[in-house]
């Protein structure tokens, strides 16, 4: 679980940065507590602990709320992925470079 709480952040922050919008997505991410923890979780789980019962973790598993939360951003992020992101990279520019040559910059339709 930590693996996936710890990715569920990291693509929190991807979403933020490529300014991605989603009406469902975006009213959970603006829930910055609830993201706080899954930062500090994310932390906590990447980086060394001593204690299992580090306050990071114990702050997210003494919190049910945030944990369905957690699960409720999942899967409005997977609905996205699935429904709304092929639409976006059909019109998206790959763009060259070293071993990024394949489509010369053309929109990439073939995945």
């Amino acid at each position: 679980m930590a693996y996936w709480y710890g990715g569920l952040f990291a693509v929190t922050e991807g979403w933020e940065e490529l300014a991605f919008k989603d009406p469902e997505i975006d009213q959970l991410l603006n829930q910055k507590d609830n993201v706080e923890i899954l930062r500090r979780y994310r932390n906590g789980a990447f980086h060394f602990q001593r204690s299992y019962f580090d306050p990071r973790f114990v702050d997210l598993w003494e919190r049910d709320e945030v944990i369905v939360w957690a699960w409720r951003l999942h899967r409005h992020l997977e609905r996205w992925i699935k429904h709304d992101l092929p639409k976006i990279l059909e019109t998206t520019f790959i763009p060259e470079g070293p071993g990024n040559t394949e489509h010369e910059g053309r929109p990439c339709k073939d995945g």
